[in-house]
């Protein structure tokens, strides 16, 4: 194994570092993420990783190698049998450099792990990665966060998916993706058995998209991660949600931030969860639950013993929520993380989640910005705190 990442390593490394290489036939994993190599540099690399015919893992994120250095790698992958993850996030690879690296990865049948997040890639690349997948019954992991691939890229990306049952992580943030696409995505989704983590933040899938994606995921047992920030479900598409959320027995992770589901969007969701004990982190920030939703979230938090996170920024809570969510909390002992900004709780509110602070021994970040706690407010939770000295809060 080499690990050379984060080293200002440029083009001119790299040909020493190439040098290197060629005396390397048995390496295994080969870490240069986070430099400065550039296109030339990802060619001197590659040249030499063509003798090496037992590298695994192939790490070469944030290098800026652009389509021309992903042309190179592509060369070196047609040599190579045994690459199971390769990452090449940020590096301006494009549609072309992806053509080339799918086109590589078709004769690959150890491919496990493919990530390629960030790289300006459109439909055009997706259509290449699609038809490259239908033969990847391998692959569990996929990211294609941060391209703009929008539904005609995903489309042929679900395509290439339906015949994949060992799929366990799949991120695709921030895609462009609207309601028009999730329905083919939902029907690749609906034979993952095995489905573990599902990224989806930042598309606008709306209501629609919402129901869709309900509909894919309702039969899966296994799943821990669902991530929906900014999706704009509203209230009908929490609604929605929640019926798939029902047999979710070993969720670790819900983030539904910034999507206004509303009180009753937050009811419905809550009340779909409120059995399950695996629940870690429970993010519902910019929802406008409002003391209502609060009350939800409370008893959702009665038997999370093991909650790390809670995340309920500008919900409209007041101290009514407050103390609702006082009552829950005092014996969560392994709480890390609490936002709870821009709530208007005041002292009333403040008074209620004293015990919850001060028996906690685990918070690092707690956030009560703008809740109109004067020093009263202020006191209390000094007082709560005081205890916390060796703390990285």
């Amino acid at each position: 194994m080499l690990f050379l990442d984060t080293n200002a390593i440029t083009e001119k490394g790299s040909e020493g570092l190439s040098e290197c290489l060629k005396n390397k036939q048995d390496l295994r994993v080969f870490n240069i993420d986070n430099n400065a190599i550039g296109p030339k540099g990802a060619i001197n690399l590659s040249a030499q990783l063509t003798t090496n015919y037992g590298l695994s893992k192939l790490y070469c994120d944030s290098n800026d190698i652009g389509e021309e250095g992903a042309e190179a790698i592509a060369e070196c992958m047609e040599m190579m049998d045994s690459l199971k993850k390769i990452c090449l996030e940020n590096n301006n690879i494009r549609d072309r450099g992806v053509v080339a690296l799918a086109r590589a990865l078709d004769e690959n049948d150890t491919l496990l792990s493919l990530y390629l997040e960030n790289n300006g890639i459109t439909a055009v690349g997706a259509k290449e990665i699609g038809q490259v997948l239908s033969n990847k019954y391998k692959l569990s992991k996929i990211n294609l966060n941060n391209n703009p691939l929008k539904d005609e890229g995903i489309k042929s990306i679900a395509q290439g998916l339906v015949d994949n049952d060992t799929l366990r992580v799949i991120l695709l943030q921030n895609l462009g993706l609207t309601s028009n696409s999730i329905p083919q995505l939902s029907g690749c989704l609906q034979n993952k058995k095995f489905l573990t983590k599902l990224l989806l933040d930042g598309n606008v899938i709306g209501v629609e998209g919402a129901r869709a994606l309900a509909n894919g995921i309702k039969d899966n047992e296994t799943l821990t991660n669902l991530h929906l920030s900014d999706c704009l479900i509203l209230e009908d598409g929490a609604q929605a949600l929640s019926k798939a959320l029902e047999n979710k027995r070993n969720l670790l992770v819900l983030d539904l931030n910034n999507n206004k589901i509303m009180s009753d969007g937050c009811i419905a969701i809550c009340k779909a969860i409120q059995t399950q004990s695996t629940l870690r982190e429970l993010l519902l920030s910019q929802n406008y639950i409002g003391p209502g939703g609060a009350r939800a979230v409370s008893k959702v938090l009665a038997n999370k013993k093991y909650i790390t996170e809670l995340g309920l920024n500008g919900n409209g809570i007041f101290a009514e929520g407050a103390v609702a969510l006082g009552q829950s909390l005092k014996d969560k002992k392994y709480l890390e993380v609490f936002n709870l900004k821009k709530n208007e709780i005041g002292l009333q509110g403040i008074k209620t989640l004293e015990d919850c602070l001060a028996l906690s021994k685990t918070i690092k970040e707690l956030n009560l910005s703008g809740n109109n706690i004067g020093d009263e407010g202020l006191e209390i939770v000094l007082k709560a705190l005081a205890n916390k000295k060796k703390q990285s809060l």
